[in-house]
């Protein structure tokens, strides 16, 4: 005879044999029945979440949470005219190391002269299947900024 569990935890089982001639034994035992549930994934963006004045050529943590899968991918949007065009950051991270040192690379204007210097941007982060489609995914909460750096005097 068989038994499903339908909760986790530990259970105490005592089984008992009969043979054909009146004999029998018992046996207790402690079987301890795991959860079988699947962590829900989720993914939020920490930072930069909104605000935050980051400057061409310095390098910045891009940080998260992330449960329940094992890449990520990592892109910035600019918003200037609501357009919402992406660049590549990385293509492919592992999700629970929570973070990715990005250095802002002044290419990133030139490949896309219609970016403006400005609080205009956001991270975007989301889960990487193996089919290369998004799964879950977060974006900053409100804008940062990126500039250039302030000149300095001879």
């Amino acid at each position: 005879r068989s038994y499903a569990w339908k909760q986790a935890g530990v259970y105490a089982v005592q089984a008992t044999v009969n043979d054909c001639k009146g004999g029998s034994d018992a046996h207790s035992l402690s079987v301890t029945v795991a959860s079988t549930s699947i962590p829900a994934q989720s993914i939020t963006v920490l930072s930069p979440n909104g605000g935050e004045k980051w400057v061409v050529g310095n390098t910045y943590p891009i940080k998260w949470q992330a449960q329940g899968f094992d890449k990520a991918v990592i892109l910035v949007t600019d918003y200037t005219y609501s357009s919402e065009v992406s660049d590549w950051i990385v293509k492919e991270v592992d999700a629970s190391t929570a973070s990715y040192l990005w250095t802002i690379s002044q290419d990133l204007f030139i490949s896309h002269p219609q970016w403006k210097y400005g609080d205009n941007f956001k991270i975007f982060i989301a889960e990487l299947k193996s089919n290369g489609t998004y799964g879950v995914q977060d974006k900053s909460d409100a804008y940062f900024s990126i500039t250039i750096p302030a000149p300095t005097n001879p």
